[in-house]
């Protein structure tokens, strides 16, 4: 969180070279522990109850470094965040975050002495600057006592519009740059339902009128994952029958421009990829056994594809932050089945996230 006296605030929003906040605070845990349990910044209030601090933020820290644009003239500190890999392989933690932007509210998030942060009426409201693509998988009930799976694995995920030649890798957002709201970065696409949902909600409770915010953070460039990332649980326990089990989730985005905008794709939104997963005729997977064993086998599916289809319905033609995308894997005796879908992102709680490849906490 960055606290700002009205000054530096009105400079930064402005594009002040040398906008700098007063407090720089990093909460040491995640946004969800803050829902019930106000967090103590360590900081104090002016003694005059008339001077306000205003506050501005984003997440994680753990992959944003503030970086201020380079060239002649460059902004604030805080005018640009950089996605910062500190993986030990490189690109591995790409596409793994959830990243967010607190917005610039001016009659709301503000605190004084004696008007302080921490009412319900000051609640922060976080943006999600990402869209959240999470596979599933299923076994058919027809498989149930026949053939069980496991290990299910998905790789070379991509996308490409219904008759064109545009296969591309999915891509995740690297640079966000805070910038007003207009029609440069398509505001009518920027406020989705849940946030706005939350804003409504806000206001029903209190006598406040929040408004839309005039300025955030948007993702101007972002770098396609390799093909080399594979989504899976990590887990041997085998799919249920006709039960909906999370595999893993990314965090992507559509195609951006530099002014912050989400271009639209033309023609329909597909998802392309491999999947292999491991299979037994067995009432349970043998123990100890080599891959090649008899009683063991796997399959695997290249290049599937599938439309995704929006709320409504109707196929889409881009990834919109804010939203999940849901990609169900259906195993039948016969193969395998893919049905794509967006959803509205889940309000709050945690995200659990499997990164894999290591056995000890502290990797």
């Amino acid at each position: 969180m960055l606290f700002w006296n009205e000054t530096e605030y009105n400079n930064f929003n402005r594009g002040a070279l040398t906008a700098t906040p007063t407090y720089v605070v990093t909460a040491p845990l995640g946004i969800s522990s803050y829902a019930s349990a106000l967090y103590d910044t360590q900081k104090k209030y002016n003694s005059s109850a008339s001077v306000y601090y205003y506050s501005t933020g984003y997440s994680p820290t753990a992959v944003l470094t503030p970086t201020a644009p380079s060239g002649t003239g460059s902004q604030s500190e805080y005018a640009e965040l950089t996605y910062k890999d500190n993986s030990p392989t490189g690109k591995a933690w790409l596409g793994r975050y959830d990243i967010c932007s607190t917005d610039a509210w001016e009659e709301n998030y503000r605190g004084s002495f004696n008007d302080p942060f921490g009412l319900f009426s000051k609640t922060l409201l976080f943006r999600h600057l990402t869209s959240k693509l999470v596979f599933y998988v299923i076994r058919d009930a027809s498989m149930t006592s026949k053939e069980r799976v496991r290990r299910v694995t998905v790789d070379h995920v991509r996308t490409f519009h219904q008759g064109k030649e545009d296969i591309t890798n999915l891509q995740s957002p690297t640079t966000f740059k805070w910038m007003p709201f207009d029609d440069n970065n398509l505001k009518s696409l920027v406020f989705i339902d849940n946030y706005t949902n939350s804003i409504a909600y806000l206001n029903s409770q209190t006598l406040g009128n929040l408004k839309q915010p005039e300025y955030g953070y948007m993702p101007i460039e972002a770098q396609t994952l390799p093909d080399t990332v594979l989504f899976t649980s990590g887990l041997d326990d085998p799919v249920m029958a006709d039960l909906e089990t999370p595999l893993d989730s990314v965090y992507v985005c559509g195609d951006l421009d530099r002014k912050g905008g989400f271009t639209t794709g033309q023609g329909d939104l597909y998802l392309k990829m491999n999947i292999q997963a491991q299979f037994t005729y067995a009432s349970e997977f043998p123990t100890g056994y080599t891959d090649d064993n008899a009683q063991v086998f796997y399959k695997k599916w290249v290049d599937q594809s599938v439309p995704v289809y929006g709320l409504d319905g109707n196929p889409i033609n881009s990834f919109l932050p804010g939203y999940e995308y849901r990609i169900y894997i259906h195993f039948y005796k016969t193969g395998v089945y893919l049905e794509a879908k967006k959803v509205k992102w889940k309000e709050g709680g945690t995200h659990y996230v499997d990164f894999g490849g290591n056995t000890t906490t502290t990797n």
